[in-house]
């Protein structure tokens, strides 16, 4: 696994080097194709004075398999420890969002998320349990700043602050009760904290394609309404896009997220958590890390009726997970975008 990493990363390094080394003095153009980020990364791009943005992205992450620290691990590994375990998970976003520039090289952009979440967990005795969760995700609101505009050369700064919209409070069918009760921390459709989305995106582009590199955090501030807090994230995501045409680009992307355990918990699930019943309702079994390196194919309309409009698909291909498990391990994930800039 660490082979395949390694792997990846000098790959990436090396489609990443050769656009931002050769770039001299072309200058930035945002109309091709490759003029934006690959769709997996938001906040990408400053707006042009007066220009407004309109978008949607569908976000697909499916989990299967278990894995504790970068070791898989089987179901009946887990049962001989927990009552029950979870099988696979999925989580599905629909993310509107919209943006517009107040002012020259500021934008401001707001995101809202409509989360479903889903997992099979299987007990002891052989019963599989489906469960769902669906609801308003948390709205975000972002400013954009550019700090450096030369030649083929960007840079910018953004800020952004999340609301607790989403919910903490999901109930559906879990192994050990009877009817519905409390779904685990990672079913729940929202954080119940407002959270800070520090991020640092700088890009280059020479006449074959562009270059881009973002890293970025949420930070979580004070307890929610049920006692615990979601822990902290930061990541590394690096892209390459290669222009095929005028209207047609390939992406490759490296991206690499941390993220801290839960702390405090929900006393609902102190009776679950005395009992050993499953693993997704112990705090400490909540961190990890994830390397994935996504590929794509984006494409920008320029001529007709549909001029301007971008569409751009990332398929996930996951490299490397080091959880604080027993944890679900990624599988694949799919990503699909639809943007368009119109003046005003």
């Amino acid at each position: 696994m660490r082979t395949r990493a390694s792997g990846a990363l000098a790959l990436m390094a090396a489609l990443l080097a050769v656009p931002a080394l050769s770039a001299q003095e072309y200058e930035w153009r945002g109309d091709r194709p490759d003029g934006y980020a690959p769709i997996g990364v938001i906040n990408d791009f400053v707006l042009g004075d007066g220009e407004v943005q309109f978008g949607y992205r569908l976000l697909v992450d499916n989990l299967d398999g278990l894995k504790a620290g970068e070791f898989e691990v089987t179901v009946l590994d887990v049962l001989d420890v927990f009552a029950s375990t979870p099988v696979s998970s999925e989580s599905l976003t629909h993310l509107l969002t919209a943006a517009f520039s107040p002012a020259p090289r500021i934008t401001v952009m707001a995101h809202l998320p409509i989360k479903t979440n889903s997992v099979d967990q299987l007990d002891r005795d052989g019963f599989l349990f489906s469960s769902e969760s669906s609801s308003i995700g948390d709205i975000r609101v972002d400013a954009l700043a550019s700090i450096y505009e030369v030649g083929p050369y960007r840079a910018h700064v953004s800020g952004g602050i999340s609301v607790p919209t989403g919910s903490i409070d999901q109930e559906g069918v879990q192994p050990g009760s009877t009817g519905e009760s409390r779904l685990p921390y990672a079913l729940q459709t929202g954080s119940g904290t407002f959270d800070v989305h520090p991020a640092l995106t700088v890009q280059a582009m020479n006449e074959h394609g562009s270059v881009g590199l973002q890293a970025f955090g949420t930070l979580r501030f004070g307890e929610n309404d049920e006692g615990y807090t979601f822990g902290n994230r930061v990541g590394l995501s690096g892209w390459a896009g290669f222009r095929l045409s005028e209207q047609l680009s390939l992406s490759a992307r490296a991206d690499y997220q941390r993220w801290e355990s839960v702390s405090g918990s929900d006393p609902t699930f102190d009776a679950a958590v005395s009992n050993i019943q499953n693993p997704l309702v112990f705090t400490e079994l909540t961190g990890g890390s994830r390397f994935d390196f996504p590929i794509g194919l984006n494409v920008h309309l320029n001529e007709g009726p549909l001029a301007g409009h971008r569409i751009g698909i990332e398929w996930v291909m996951p490299v490397s997970q080091d959880l604080d498990g027993p944890q679900l391990q990624p599988n694949w994930g799919f990503n699909f975008g639809w943007q368009k800039v119109v003046g005003w």
